[in-house]
């Protein structure tokens, strides 16, 4: 296992949509924890990185970046590299509100399914449960982050549950697909009055993945009562040059919500 190092990220501050004032940079200083080990599958050892702030909040989020659920395993699968690029995007903003972030590898298609990446998280989740100790933060108040094929599963975690210590308190999922014609833990297809809330974000000419499954999802989970929020990005696709330029108010959003839904506030 490598060292714990210390990093200093210049990221982006958010402030609220409709303020006057404009996001600025901030040093962000964080310990990073690479490789802890949360079990092995099969010989494979699943791994995870934890990016610690200071201060902390005390709170967790399980951060899983999109994939294309391109080929890998638990050992290969470059989500530390994936994290590296996003992290002015989707790392530094979460790391800035204090949150403790845990990037765990997966085991992904074709060697793997759909369904072991996500057994492989929620194993990770009951983990950090039971580590919580460790890093100093809640265990009864876990969020999950995720973009495109990281939305999928994180919407998966708020949703399924393996032995009541995997299901997450607050999500949010960002342009995810929801497919409920797949048989392997769509989470379209499990919406239950148990599962977390829920921030959808996604963009309305998203050409990988239609708006119309974010507009299902949410009709699905309001009509089971569920708490649940659904923001369009006006001439957003799957990411591009105008989701990239909404970042900074979409993560003062997704902070918000977590804010609201893990820390109280």
């Amino acid at each position: 296992m490598r060292p714990a190092a210390t990093m200093v990220l210049l990221g982006l501050l958010c402030v609220p949509a409709g303020t006057a004032e404009r996001p600025r940079q901030a040093q962000i200083s964080a310990s990073v924890e690479p490789d802890v080990r949360v079990g092995w599958v099969s010989g494979l050892a699943l791994l995870m990185d934890v990016y610690q702030p200071a201060p902390r909040s005390g709170h967790g989020i399980v951060l899983i970046p999109g994939s294309a659920w391109r080929p890998g395993t638990a050992e290969d699968t470059p989500h530390t590299e994936q994290v590296a690029a996003a992290g002015p995007v989707y790392l530094n903003h979460l790391l800035a509100a204090g949150y403790t972030v845990f990037v765990p590898n997966v085991r992904m298609p074709p060697a793997f399914g759909r369904a072991e990446a996500l057994a492989d998280l929620q194993r990770a989740v009951g983990f950090i449960r039971q580590s919580a100790s460790r890093w100093a933060i809640d265990p009864a108040r876990l969020g999950a982050f995720g973009a495109s094929s990281g939305g999928h599963l994180a919407a998966s975690l708020g949703t399924l549950d393996a032995g009541g210590s995997a299901r997450v308190q607050a999500v949010v999922a960002m342009a995810a697909s929801f497919d409920g014609s797949r048989a392997d833990g769509a989470p379209l297809t499990q919406v239950s009055a148990g599962d977390a809330p829920m921030l959808i974000i996604h963009g309305e000419v998203d050409d990988v993945v239609p708006v119309s499954q974010a507009e299902w999802m949410e009709q699905a989970r309001l009509k089971a009562g569920i708490v649940a929020r659904f923001i369009r990005v006006a001439g957003a696709g799957h990411g591009g040059p105008v989701m990239d330029a909404r970042h900074p108010e979409l993560m003062a959003q997704v902070v918000a919500w977590f804010d609201r839904h893990l820390r109280g506030r």
